[in-house]
């Protein structure tokens, strides 16, 4: 059984059959999938909390889905697919994060990084594809200069238009977000690469993220943990709104994804299993925009459609 809980909604029902007996509200559906749009497995799947990736379910319900984002050099190990249960579906990403290169050996990583993919592209078992580059961008707490991860991001972009790939963003320093529209504007001629900024929240630009979203017809924004971590500053405030104001087309544009094992939500209590951390994510959403017509179930179901258009699956 899961060791984690989220409000009025029942956890068994995410990996076991529930008779809706349990009181609880909100079911997931066993037929429904569920994918999460950014996630980090590599250092820790022999640690991983989670009842569907590491038990052995005698008769599992649901699919899983995981875009397992390889983002640092030297950690770049992909793991086997046979190595997971069958309900388990791990795509790998492959790139540079801003914080996690050493100028010595960023040549080096850029040949690797090309290896990789070149080796992918040529690889005809779809389970050892690479379905992007990334995740790569610009973070204020990097030890590089901004004009060395400048360099380093750009790098990553002409990768993956060479490659046909869609690009995992970072971003972290409301500052840095124009500086990092800017590259993909000057480096992206054809507007229509798919993108995922991850991670958008109060701390975001969000100006630059409607610009973004604007810009870019099959961009994207990720979704996690870190919005349940709000209070009632100003910042706090402004987003929940923005949420508010773009509820519309939101669903149209939304990824949800946990981070794992970063950014744990705040409204899951108990252990951090990511194949719950989604619900835990898509319920504080659907508290904060209070729309009839969206519900939990609804982000869902638009997330995992979402994920499937921009990682090609």
């Amino acid at each position: 059984m899961n060791h984690c809980f989220v409000d009025n909604s029942c956890i068994t029902s995410v990996s076991f059959h529930c008779d809706q007996k349990c009181g609880q509200q909100n079911h997931i559906p066993p037929n429904i999938p569920i994918f999460d749009g950014h996630i980090h497995l590599n250092p820790i799947i022999p640690k991983i909390q989670s009842d569907l990736v590491s038990v052995r379910v005698a008769s599992p319900i649901r699919e899983f889905h995981f875009i397992n984002n390889n983002h640092k050099p030297d950690e770049w190990l992909i793991p086997n697919p046979s190595s997971f249960l069958s309900h388990v579906h791990v795509y790998p990403t492959i790139g540079i994060h801003p914080k996690y290169f050493d100028s010595k050996s960023l040549y080096q990583n850029f040949d690797d990084l090309k290896n990789y993919l070149e080796i992918s592209r040529n690889d005809q078992n779809l389970k050892n594809k690479i379905v992007a580059v990334g995740e790569c961008g610009l973070d204020e707490t990097s030890m590089a200069t901004i004009d060395h991860q400048i360099f380093v991001l750009e790098k990553q972009i002409d990768l993956a238009i060479h490659y046909h790939l869609p690009i995992v963003l970072h971003c972290r320093g409301t500052h840095l977000y124009r500086k990092l529209f800017d590259c993909l504007r000057s480096r992206i001629s054809d507007r229509n690469m798919r993108l995922h900024w991850h991670c958008i929240n109060s701390n975001a630009n969000l100006h630059i993220v409607d610009l973004f979203l604007n810009e870019f017809p099959n961009s994207y924004i990720g979704i996690n943990g870190s919005i349940t971590y709000e209070t009632n500053t100003e910042r706090s405030l402004m987003f929940k709104n923005w949420l508010v104001d773009r509820s519309p087309f939101l669903p149209d544009r939304l990824i949800l994804e946990t981070d794992y094992p970063y950014l744990p939500p705040r409204n899951l209590h108990g252990i951090y299993d990511p194949s719950c951390a989604l619900l835990a994510t898509a319920t504080y959403l659907s508290k904060t925009i209070v729309d009839p017509s969206q519900t939990i179930l609804s982000y869902i179901c638009s997330s995992n459609k979402n994920i499937k258009l921009v990682y090609g699956l």
